[in-house]
C-alpha cells in the first residue's frame, strides 16, 4: 500500500511516539509511507531520521477552544484549504490508504471518500463531554473508517455501542525498549539525596491530566510523613493552555514545596525522568485512554498509582504493579501511596509490573497486531465455511472454531461467508458482526440434513467469489470433486473418528469410512485436531494432514450467583458438558455416579436438537443428587457452572482434541476423563487428568475416590490453567488457519 499518514501534533509524547513506530511498521512490511504533521517539531526530526516523507500542513485539528461557532467556522476555513493540499499530495505519490492517527484528524476520512481511499483511523480518546462531540465523531468514525484501532478496551467499551463491531480492532500500544540516555538524572541536576524516594508525574500539562491534584497530594504526603521525599513533574501544555503553567507555578511557591517539588518542563530523554524516580503518580481527572507513561514507567520496574479509570485499569494490577488511589481525596491518596513506599513493597510491585509489559504490551506483540492491520486493508482473502450448523450458533466443536475465526481473521485481513442450515435461524440478517451468511434449506434429520445441505453449499460457493472454502466434517469429503472441478481450493477439519461413533451404524458407518477415504484425495489440505488423529489418518489412509488442535479462553464473568437457578454450592456438584449422544458416554457415567456414595450433585449439561432414543435414555433417568440444565447458551453461567464444579466429568471417546475439555481446564476445573489416547495427550496424561475406564463400576470406583480425595482434587484444580499452553490459545489456532489459507490462496 502507498499510506498518507495524518497527525495533529509533532511532539513526542504517547500517541505521538505510537505514530512513530506505526510509520516505522508500515515501511518494514513493505509499504510506502508519507507523513503529514500540522507542525514542526521533534515528531518531524525523528520521521526525517528515517528518511520519512514529511509534509507541513495545517490539519485544522478539533481542541476544546474551537466548540464555538467562531471556532467551528474557523475549523471549515482551514479544511477549504487543506483538502486541496492532500489532494495533490495523493495524486502525485499515487496514495491509496489515508491513515488518521486519534479522533482530532477529522479530515482524513472527508478527504479519503472524497477521492475513494481506505482509511484506518487510530483512536486513542475516549470523549464523553461535550455529548454533542461523542455523538458526532460516533457518526464520522461510521461513514468515513474502513478500519478503526482502539488502544484500549475501555476506548473500545465506550465506542462500541455506536459502531459496527467489524470495523473495530482494539491493539495495545507497544512500549518501545529502553533507550538509555548519558544525561544526569535529575537527582543530580537538583541535589537531590541519592538514598531519598523520589515521587513523580509525568504528563501534558491540562486539567484533566491532573497536577494540580499531584500538587496536593504531594502537600498531603510532606505534612504527614517522617520521611524525606521529594516530587518531580514533567511535561509542557497543551497548545492553548500555557495559562495553566502559570496556575502550575503559582501553586508550587508555597514554602511547603521549597526544594521538594521539581518542576523540571518538557522531558526529550525520558529515561532521565524514570531513573530519577521511585514511584509514579498519575493522577488524571477524566478516563485515560491507555497513558503510555504508566508503561514506561512499569518498563523500569517503577510501581505506578494512578485513578482508577480508563486504560490504567487495563495496565495497572491492583496491590500486585501498583495501586488505585481516589479521584479527589487527596489526604485519602497520600495514605494509600504512603503504604507503598517502603522499598520491598515498591521492589516486588515494580518487578511485576516489568513482566506484566513485556507480556501485554510488548511492541512486538503492537507490531504484529499492526501489521495484520495492514494486511487486511490491503488485499481481503475470501474464506467459505461449509459444515457447521452456522452462524451465530454455538453448538458443538465445528460451532466453537467457527465463532473464534469470524472473531479473529476478519482483523487479520480475512473476508467471511458462512453457509448456515436455513431452519436453525428464524431470521436471517445477511450479515451479522461483519460475517456474511447464506441460507441453504435442509431436512432436519440426524443423518441427512449436514450432507445435504453442504451438498447444496458447495454448489453455491463455487459460482463466487471464494478464495478458499473450510470444510467441517468428514461426511462432505465426496463434494470435495465439485470444488475441484471448478478450480476451488479446500480444506478439512476432519474432526473425530465418525465410522466409529455408536450413533452411526449400518450404512452410516460404512459412509463415513469411505466419505473419509474421499476427502484424503479430493481436499486440497487435510486438518486434524490432534498428533493422535494425524497418526490415525496416516495409518488408516496414507494421508499426510497438518496439526491444528482445538482452542481455549477464559469465559469472562463467572459468578456464584449463576448457580442459583439449579441450588447449586460451590464444589458440591460435578459436572458433564456435552451433547447427549452415545460416544459422550454420559449414561456410563451417570449408572456409575448413582450407585456411588457421594453426596454432591451432578450437573449434565447438554442436549441434542432432535427426537433420540438415547438422549431420551438420559433424561429418563430418576434420582435427586442429578440436575439437567438442558443447553446452556449464556457464557457466563457457563463459565460459572465450570469455575466452581467440583470436577468436571470428560467421557468423549472418539474426538481429537475436544473444545470442551480446553474450556474446562481454562475454568481451572479438576477433570476426569475417559482414558483415551486424545485424552491423554490433552491432558498430558497424568500431569493434568485423573482417568476412568469405559464401565459404570469403574465410573463409581472414582466417585467414591474423589469424595474421600479432596486434597488431590484441588491440587490438580491449581495447576490446571498451565496445561493451556500456546498450542490450545485460539490466537494461536487462528494463526495457523490463516497460514494454511494463505497457501491454498496463493497455489490457487
Amino acid at each position: 500500500m502507498r499510506i498518507l499518514f495524518l497527525h495533529g501534533s509533532s511532539d513526542l509524547y504517547g500517541a505521538s511516539k505510537i505514530f512513530l513506530q506505526t510509520v516505522a511498521i508500515a515501511q518494514k512490511n513493505g509499504h510506502t509511507a508519507m507523513v503529514v504533521l500540522s507542525n514542526k517539531g521533534s515528531l518531524e526530526d525523528s520521521f526525517k531520521a528515517m528518511e520519512v516523507e514529511v509534509h507541513i500542513v495545517n490539519l485544522g485539528i478539533i481542541r476544546r477552544q474551537y466548540f464555538n461557532l467562531v471556532g467551528i467556522i474557523n475549523r471549515f476555513q482551514k479544511w477549504r484549504n487543506t483538502v486541496g493540499v492532500l489532494k495533490t499530495i495523493i495524486q502525485s505519490h499515487q496514495i491509496d490508504t489515508i491513515y488518521s492517527n486519534t479522533a482530532a484528524v477529522l479530515i482524513g476520512g472527508f478527504v479519503a471518500r472524497r477521492n475513494g481511499l481506505k482509511h484506518i483511523w487510530h483512536i486513542h480518546e475516549i470523549i464523553e463531554k461535550p455529548a454533542f462531540l461523542h455523538r458526532f465523531l460516533a457518526w464520522r468514525f461510521r461513514a468515513t473508517a474502513d478500519q478503526l484501532i482502539v488502544v484500549s478496551k475501555a476506548v473500545e467499551t465506550h465506542w462500541q455501542h455506536a459502531l459496527p463491531a467489524n470495523k473495530i480492532t482494539q491493539i495495545y500500544n507497544g512500549i518501545e525498549p529502553i533507550q538509555v540516555s548519558t544525561a544526569p538524572d535529575f537527582k543530580t541536576t537538583f541535589n537531590i539525596p541519592a538514598d531519598v524516594l523520589v515521587i513523580g508525574m509525568a504528563a501534558r500539562i491540562h486539567y484533566w491530566k491532573g497536577q494540580s491534584y499531584f500538587v496536593e497530594i504531594a502537600r498531603a504526603l510532606l505534612s504527614n510523613s517522617n520521611s524525606p521525599l521529594y516530587f518531580l513533574i514533567a511535561g509542557d501544555p497543551f497548545p492553548g493552555y500555557e495559562y495553566l503553567l502559570d496556575e502550575l507555578h503559582a501553586q508550587l511557591k508555597d514554602p511547603i514545596f521549597e526544594g521538594r517539588v521539581f518542576y523540571v518542563g518538557l522531558v526529550k530523554e525520558m529515561d532521565v525522568f524514570y531513573r530519577s524516580i521511585d514511584l509514579l503518580v498519575l493522577p488524571s481527572q477524566l478516563p485515560d485512554p491507555l497513558p503510555t507513561v504508566i508503561l514506561e514507567a512499569m518498563q523500569y520496574g517503577i510501581s505506578v498509582a494512578a485513578t482508577a479509570q480508563g486504560g490504567a485499569l487495563e495496565m495497572v494490577k491492583e496491590n500486585e504493579t501498583g495501586i488505585f488511589i481516589p479521584l479527589d481525596n487527596a489526604i485519602l491518596a497520600a495514605e494509600k501511596i504512603h503504604a507503598i513506599l517502603p522499598a520491598s513493597t515498591r521492589h516486588q510491585m515494580g518487578a511485576a509490573g516489568k513482566e506484566r509489559v513485556a507480556t501485554y504490551f510488548s511492541q512486538a506483540a503492537f507490531e504484529k497486531n499492526m501489521k495484520a492491520v495492514f494486511e487486511k486493508n490491503h488485499s481481503s482473502l475470501k474464506l467459505a465455511i461449509i459444515g457447521s450448523r452456522g452462524y451465530p450458533y454455538v453448538y458443538s466443536g465445528y460451532e466453537t472454531l467457527v465463532k473464534a475465526l469470524v472473531e479473529r481473521l476478519p482483523a487479520k485481513g480475512v473476508e467471511i461467508t458462512v453457509y448456515c442450515h436455513a431452519h436453525l435461524f428464524p431470521k436471517k440478517p445477511t450479515h451479522v458482526n461483519g460475517i456474511r451468511l447464506v441460507y441453504i434449506p435442509t431436512l432436519p434429520f440426524k443423518s441427512l440434513a449436514q450432507p445435504i445441505h453442504s451438498f447444496f453449499a458447495f454448489w453455491h460457493m463455487v459460482f463466487t467469489k471464494v478464495d478458499v472454502a473450510l470444510v467441517l466434517n468428514v461426511s462432505n469429503g465426496p463434494f470435495g470433486i465439485i470444488a475441484r472441478l471448478f478450480g476451488k481450493p479446500t480444506m478439512m477439519n476432519v474432526d473425530g473418528l465418525e465410522w466409529l461413533r455408536p450413533k452411526w451404524k449400518g450404512f452410516g458407518g460404512v459412509y463415513f469410512k469411505w466419505a473419509a477415504k474421499m476427502a484424503t484425495r479430493f481436499m486440497d489440505l487435510l486438518i486434524t485436531d490432534a498428533d493422535a488423529m494425524q497418526a490415525i489418518y496416516l495409518k488408516e489412509f496414507g494421508a499426510k494432514s497438518v496439526v491444528i488442535t482445538y482452542g481455549a479462553e477464559t469465559s469472562p464473568g463467572a459468578d456464584l450467583p449463576y448457580l442459583a437457578d439449579w441450588n447449586l454450592v460451590e464444589r458440591d456438584y460435578y459436572l458433564i458438558v456435552g451433547r447427549m449422544i452415545p460416544d459422550n458416554n454420559a449414561d456410563i457415567l451417570i449408572d456409575g455416579f448413582i450407585q456411588s456414595n457421594s453426596t454432591k450433585k451432578l450437573v449434565i449439561v447438554g442436549d441434542v436438537p432432535y427426537k433420540d432414543a438415547y438422549a431420551d435414555k438420559i433424561r429418563s433417568y430418576q434420582d435427586p443428587r442429578l440436575v439437567f440444565t438442558g443447553y446452556v447458551r449464556s457464557p457466563e453461567t457457563l463459565a460459572s457452572l465450570y469455575k466452581y464444579c467440583y470436577a468436571y466429568l470428560h467421557g468423549h471417546e472418539f474426538g481429537g482434541t475436544n473444545p470442551t475439555l480446553l474450556k474446562a481446564m481454562a475454568n481451572g476445573c479438576a477433570i476426569a476423563a475417559l482414558d483415551t489416547v486424545f485424552s491423554r495427550e490433552v491432558l498430558q496424561n497424568e500431569q493434568f487428568g485423573f482417568y476412568f475406564s469405559k464401565s459404570p463400576a469403574d465410573c463409581t470406583r472414582w466417585f467414591n475416590w474423589a469424595e474421600s480425595h479432596s486434597i488431590d482434587i484441588e491440587a490438580k484444580r491449581a495447576i490446571m490453567h498451565l496445561g493451556i499452553t500456546e498450542k490450545y490459545t485460539w490466537e494461536t489456532v487462528s494463526d495457523l488457519y490463516l497460514y494454511h489459507l494463505k497457501s491454498l490462496a496463493n497455489k490457487k
